[in-house]
């Protein structure tokens, strides 16, 4: 794959300075401190596409923003500390939590697109882990800004065909704009799941009804500002297609989604978007897909490539549902 064919969130698209004021401000997620750190955020995403973290880090840190560890997260995580001057109360409590994530929406294409289709596509939330408390971990949907951490994942695959051989303009985003995590219990003498090996587990344990209350308060207090800012983003980006990927976040999206039923191909309707109706496909997550090879008649050990179809059919399949000359 030849990431120097792909342009990263051009401004021939859609420009950061419509898309951030639908995430800051007073009725948004994220508080107006944040403004200009985000802005500036996508100058250095732009002009570092492929630029490595691991060999440049200085490109890759925001004034006195630095990098977490690149030898560990080689997406280049940007951390913004509580003690910046950039929060809010309500912020304030939200970073008392460890992992506590967001990741920027990020659009692409390939620099000679063929046929300017747009493609937008939402996952469920910007998983974080190994992180303790008193920070904001910055990154993007599956690290796609990051030439270290872009590899032959199917994701990467994914978009790497839908821009090329299909000439499609893609826009990824999280439905679940930020992310934080509650320590797992100690099940048969062992940490269980991403909490198994990390450095913070002690400290988290400690606090860990705090934690939980807390997570419960920020899915509280934000799903409607989730909903109303996912929203404004596909009034914004405008696209012809709208993947989700994964139960977590379909049902995100359409509370009365029942789940896929080990259905062998992508689920498929209308999305009406503030009177706007939109074609839409529900597939399984990309990192999960392995998981459910029976449901789609596939043997164990099938190579990653194998799996494209499967998205590819249901992406084309939602355009000539769109538009009926594709």
């Amino acid at each position: 794959m030849d990431w120097t064919e792909i342009e990263f969130c051009p401004e021939s698209v859609l420009k950061e300075t419509e898309l951030v004021p639908v995430l800051v401000g007073a009725e948004c997620v994220f508080p107006e401190g944040l403004e200009s750190v985000f802005l500036e955020r996508y100058c250095v995403m732009r002009n570092n596409f492929m630029t490595s973290c691991l060999k440049h880090k200085e490109a890759w840190q925001q004034g006195n923003y630095k990098l977490a560890d690149v030898t560990r997260y080689s997406d280049a995580l940007l951390e913004l500390p509580i003690s910046a001057p950039i929060w809010n109360a309500e912020w304030m409590n939200i970073l008392a939590n460890p992992c506590v994530g967001h990741d920027l929406p990020i659009w692409m294409s390939g620099k000679k697109p063929i046929c300017g289709r747009r493609v937008m596509i939402i996952s469920q939330d910007p998983l974080r882990t190994g992180h303790g408390k008193g920070k904001l971990l910055l990154s993007t949907p599956f690290g796609f800004h990051s030439s270290d951490y872009r590899n032959e994942r199917l994701m990467m695959k994914l978009a790497y065909e839908l821009m090329f051989k299909y000439g499609c303009v893609l826009y990824l985003t999280d439905f679940m704009k930020v992310y934080n995590r509650e320590p797992m219990e100690i099940k048969n003498g062992k940490i269980s799941g991403d909490c198994r090996g990390c450095v913070h587990y002690a400290e988290c344990m400690k606090s860990k009804s705090l934690i939980a209350g807390n997570k419960k308060n920020i899915k509280k207090n934000f799903i409607k500002r989730y909903k109303e800012c996912l929203h404004e983003e596909i009034k914004l980006f405008n696209p012809n297609v709208v993947l989700i990927l994964g139960r977590d976040a379909a049902c995100s999206c359409f509370p009365c989604f029942t789940g896929f039923k080990s259905n062998p191909n992508m689920l498929k309707d209308k999305w009406n978007v503030d009177g706007t109706d939109f074609s839409c496909c529900i597939g399984y997550h990309p990192n999960r897909i392995t998981a459910y090879r029976k449901a789609l008649h596939l043997e164990k050990g099938t190579p990653i490539d194998q799996y494209l179809p499967y998205y590819i059919d249901g992406i084309v399949s939602g355009f000539k549902k769109s538009e009926s000359n594709f």
